[in-house]
């Protein structure tokens, strides 16, 4: 059945499709999560990947299709905005909204010391983890499924559950709310808020550019499909749907002829039903939709 999970297998290589920062941000927690090995280097010898296998049953490459870069304008502004922040008394009327874990990383160098009784809001557990490794109390986030509602509350991990716990926990006339995110994406997000009747400003704090297509990565992967699919099970994680419709096409591009069988043999493993829906419509045959985190991957991937 697609997308069904099955039987324990011994080897797993997992596709990270997370964009790609610069050199000097701090890394995300999937680091240390995984070995992690990049499409550059991963594949140089035939028996390089066996190798790994030796230590590890799930070994990850990193692929990113885009990366993502901090905008001068933008973090000047996060950076004098947190500055006013600093030198009020109590900032409770005020919420930063982060839109992902890699915004909150491209922020980093200027988030402590964080603003005393600044709300910063996150789309789930994960971005909460990472905002409170870069400084933020735990006591200032807010989170799907954090300290205002239970885990059991059915609220989901994304940006229209957290805009349905801050419109349940605040009034819109007491809050004001500064959205940090990238310049695409999030139009309807912002629109949404502001309907829900929330004062809303937006900091576009870093870009996205897609990142040329790496030939050599997909030739590597179409052999292993051919010549290890008896041993080496391959997934592909996905966090955003463009990422999806970006790598499905230069697969298409490069190898129309075996792209099918491609699609037919990963694991799709998607953290958002619409990223479930795009992997499906882009062709994948075996499609799992889990929740967001690197977690909730992880146990994904035990089952496969």
């Amino acid at each position: 059945m697609p997308g069904s999970l099955g039987t324990t297998q011994s080897k797993v290589l997992l596709l990270l499709t997370k964009p790609s920062l610069p050199a000097d941000v701090p890394t995300d927690d999937w680091h240390s999560a995984w070995p992690v090995i990049t499409p550059l280097n991963a594949l140089d010898t035939p028996n390089h990947l066996l190798e790994l296998f030796q230590h590890d049953n799930v070994v990850a490459m990193h692929w990113p299709v885009f990366a993502l870069n901090p905008t001068t304008q933008g973090m000047l502004l996060l950076q004098n905005q947190l500055a006013i922040f600093r030198q009020q008394t109590n900032c409770s009327e005020h919420m930063l909204v982060m839109v992902s874990p890699s915004a909150l990383l491209l922020a980093s160098p200027y988030l402590k010391p964080w603003p005393n009784n600044l709300w910063c809001a996150v789309m789930g557990h994960q971005s909460a983890t990472v905002a409170q490794r870069l400084g933020v109390p735990q006591n200032c986030l807010v989170y799907p499924g954090g300290r205002f509602f239970p885990e059991s509350f059915a609220v989901q991990e994304d940006s229209m559950g957290l805009a349905h716990i801050i419109s349940q926990q605040y009034g819109p006339p007491h809050l004001k709310l500064l959205v940090a995110k990238g310049p695409q994406g999030r139009t309807e997000y912002i629109q949404h808020l502001r309907e829900l009747g929330f004062a809303c400003d937006t900091l576009d704090i870093y870009e996205r550019k897609p990142i040329p297509t790496n030939i050599a990565a997909y030739h590597a992967l179409l052999n292993i499909i051919d010549t290890q699919h008896a041993t080496i099970k391959v997934a592909i994680w996905f966090s955003s749907s463009e990422a999806v419709q970006v790598w499905t096409n230069a697969l298409n591009q490069l190898a129309p002829k075996q792209s099918g069988v491609v699609l037919q043999s990963i694991l799709a493993i998607a953290t958002h039903n619409a990223i479930a829906e795009q992997c499906r419509k882009m062709g994948f045959m075996q499609v799992v939709q889990t929740a967001p985190g690197i977690q909730s991957v992880q146990r994904c991937l035990q089952q496969i």
